[in-house]
């Protein structure tokens, strides 16, 4: 797996530059939006890292959820650095500790009703804390001439206006197939060695190298997306600037980028390689 053996180079070769960048003096008051930016960032980092560890490529199907994640954090907070000027800060603060209520009241329920007996974590008036916020959240977004009729506009209205929407609809197409109920993806681990056998074994390892593929290369297209769009919040211009050029490169010197639905699982010869370079050089030609 040549590019993941170059993508695991670079990404080692910025570690010390991503260690300084991830620290931060941590105040929700006045750097909320940075830390957040930051952690962020050392999330599309290390996933990438993980990508590229090849002594793990049978584990990749668990894995290939995480690039959603990971798109919907480049969205969300590019949403945020455009969009939300006023109270900025603030608003990331008041979704947190909003967050955090809910999530006593879920667990509340869960736990009532599966072990009663277990102390956990409760706080006081949770849903009128709950509402208050809500409230909070609708105007910080109204002072920033946003409808503020519900809290936050959804990921996918959130990639439209940060014209993100076809990476959205790619990410959440491909990743969500692995983590819904998706019945063409559970018969597509199913496989034979041969057209004529009736006899299928199924395994998410029948697809190992499709998913440590399409992991590898994708995780490397967002972390570019994020350098792009945050590279002069995080100062990454001059850190990263060569880098960013070498994963860009090794790319683009791919002939394939990973497909959603490809020609091999439907048993269709793919196009060979000859076309494929005949192809990519036309295309090269017709943009110069």
């Amino acid at each position: 797996m040549p590019l993941q053996k170059n993508l695991k180079a670079i990404f080692e070769a910025i570690k010390p530059h991503c260690d300084n960048l991830i620290v931060e003096d941590f105040n929700t008051e006045d750097k909320a939006f940075i830390c957040l930016l930051k952690a962020a960032f050392a999330k599309n980092y290390e996933f990438n890292c993980l990508c590229n560890q090849l002594k793990h490529v049978d584990q990749f199907f668990f894995i290939m959820p995480s690039l959603r994640g990971i798109c919907e954090d480049l969205i969300a907070i590019k949403y945020i650095k455009e969009h939300i000027k006023i109270e900025r800060n603030k608003l990331i603060s008041i979704q947190t500790e909003k967050r955090t209520i809910e999530g006593t009241l879920v667990q509340k329920s869960f736990f009532d009703e599966n072990r009663p007996g277990q102390i956990i974590l409760e706080i006081r008036d949770a849903q009128t804390r709950v509402d208050s916020l809500s409230h909070q959240i609708k105007d910080i977004l109204i002072k920033n001439g946003l409808k503020g009729d519900k809290e936050f506009p959804s990921v996918a209205q959130m990639a439209t206006d940060t014209k993100l929407i076809k990476l959205y609809n790619y990410m959440y197409y491909a990743t969500s197939k692995t983590v819904h109920f998706e019945p063409g993806l559970l018969l597509r681990l199913g496989w034979s060695n041969s057209l004529e056998s009736k006899l299928f074994t199924f395994s998410t390892k029948n697809f190992t190298r499709y998913h440590a593929d399409f992991c590898s290369y994708y995780a490397a297209y967002l972390f570019i997306e994020f350098y792009k769009a945050f590279k002069k919040d995080l100062g990454l211009d001059v850190l990263f600037k060569k880098q960013i050029k070498e994963i860009t490169d090794l790319l683009e010197d791919e002939l394939r980028m990973p497909e959603i639905v490809t020609f091999e699982e439907c048993n269709i010869k793919p196009p060979s390689v000859i076309t494929q370079l005949l192809l990519k050089s036309s295309k090269k030609l017709s943009h110069k």
